[in-house]
């Protein structure tokens, strides 16, 4: 039984705790294993749960609040022998430098230089990656990558679509996202990418040995 199940959170306080566990996951990246939350008693009566339920409240009116790009973002460029403690997530400090990062995370397509295309495509297998890694999943999971829940409106993959995190030149010649993205409320296609801009994107990447081959080796398989 997952801890959230044990201590029955509400809504609010899973999302709590899912902050906290992406604490935990890049706590553990730099060998530091400490339980800043315990798991045998409830989590919700130690000092430091105030802190992560105070990144939540930062972030609730947020739709697109990643927190595992938020700690990343606290965590990076930080010195080995040092950490990222739990009191240090509420600041202001922290928001910004999750703002940062996560506008530098974001993907520009504009150009149609082979280099550009490539970095782009290495970019966001690289992002793909990490969630792969976090969710304990093989290298190549699209299908779990762009698949959603029975209440969700969309995929985690497709949600980081939406941010721009994610290459439109890979979502134009992806399997996985066009099989979603066929079933999406004509609405929601449109804030991500237009089907007119896909085939624009699609027509690029085809045109460019280069960066197609490029694209094919990497993605293994998942590029049309």
């Amino acid at each position: 039984m997952e801890i959230w199940q044990k201590f029955k959170f509400n809504g609010d306080e899973y999302k709590v705790w899912q902050i906290y566990k992406a604490y935990e996951f890049y706590s553990r990246k730099r060998r530091d294993y400490r339980k800043y939350l315990p798991i045998k008693t409830d989590p919700r009566q130690s000092k430091n749960w105030k802190y992560f339920k105070q990144v939540h409240q930062n972030f609730s009116k947020n739709s697109v609040f990643d927190p595992y790009i938020f700690m990343e973002a606290q965590f990076r460029n930080v010195p080995k022998d040092k950490t990222v403690y739990p009191a240090q997530l509420k600041t202001k400090i922290a928001i910004e430098k999750y703002k940062e990062h996560r506008e530098a995370l974001k993907i520009k397509d504009e150009s149609d230089e082979t280099t550009r295309i490539i970095e782009n495509m290495a970019s966001t297998f690289k992002f793909m990656k990490k969630w792969w890694k976090r969710h304990d999943l093989p290298i190549d999971s699209y299908s779990e990558l762009f698949t959603k829940s029975e209440n969700e409106i969309m995929s985690e993959g497709m949600l980081y679509c939406l941010q721009g995190m994610i290459s439109k030149y890979f979502m134009s010649t992806s399997k996985h996202f066009l099989q979603e993205y066929k079933g999406l409320d004509p609405d929601v296609k449109w804030e991500i990418v237009t089907p007119k801009e896909l085939r624009g994107y699609k027509i690029k990447l085809r045109l460019d040995d280069d960066a197609y081959n490029f694209a094919k080796e990497v993605f293994n398989g998942e590029i049309l």
